[in-house]
């Protein structure tokens, strides 16, 4: 498995002891990923309807062409493995219909889930793109994504040594969304494409949370809703 080193941004071996472009032991990858203080975020303007301005880059992230760090939903710190056992409102598995279904401390919507507290978004508080850069800052929600989608012209490009979504907007401004995938326990997948998490978990029950991502052809944008402790990219907006 390829993981990022938060030091320099570059792809390395899960396996590696250290990364070898810049040395930063594997001890200390994620305990430098979840200190890293992000307060450099830049915005652009496309022209959408709705006036929303766009971080150009992922949070954590050092520049458009670096993917920055993968976050459970509403779970600001970063994992090693993207599992159930290491989300922060997990509470233990119970059995449902020969399932295993998680039981949750917050946002569940169905007794079957853990606590019921009927919250949908996430909150401030959770939201990495708040806690990395600033209250002003936060996920995206479905409807600012479906904008962004319907309201700009979509391209594949290749640059920098990453493939990625070039986005034009109605006002010729340009949004780079690089090719990130997600990953469950340790695995990646989509890994060809950009895939983001928003702000509001799936309709029933909230043990899964909405994603959008490109078609592998990169000619329409398509939703899914994966687990909620997957890790997935956070591409912020302004408030």
């Amino acid at each position: 498995m390829i993981i990022i080193c938060p030091e320099c941004g570059r792809g390395i071996s899960s396996f590696a002891d250290s990364c070898p472009n810049c040395g930063l032991p594997r001890s200390m990858f994620f305990k430098a990923a979840n200190q890293r203080s992000i307060n450099n975020m830049e915005f652009v303007d496309l022209g959408l309807p709705s006036g929303t301005l766009w971080a150009t880059k992922n949070v954590g992230a050092k520049s458009p062409y670096d993917k920055g760090m993968y976050f459970a939903w509403a779970d600001s710190e970063v994992k090693e493995d993207y599992t159930w056992e290491n989300y922060k409102y997990f509470l233990g598995f119970h059995i449902a219909e020969s399932n295993k279904v998680p039981r949750l401390s917050k946002y569940t919507g169905h007794i079957r889930l853990g606590i019921v507290d009927n919250i949908s978004f996430m909150e401030p508080c959770d939201d990495p793109a708040s806690v990395y850069n600033d209250m002003s800052s936060m996920t995206p929600s479905y409807e600012q994504f479906k904008e962004l989608f319907e309201n700009c012209k979509m391209s594949r490009e290749y640059t920098k040594g990453v493939n990625g979504i070039q986005l034009v907007g109605p006002n010729g401004n340009k949004l780079f969304l690089i090719a990130t995938g997600y990953i469950t326990g340790t695995k990646i997948l989509k890994e060809k494409c950009p895939v983001f998490w928003h702000n509001r978990c799936n309709s029933y029950g909230y043990d899964n949370a909405g994603c959008f991502s490109t078609t592998d052809f990169a000619d329409n944008y398509c939703t899914f809703s994966p687990e909620r402790c997957c890790g997935v990219p956070i591409r912020p907006v302004r408030r």
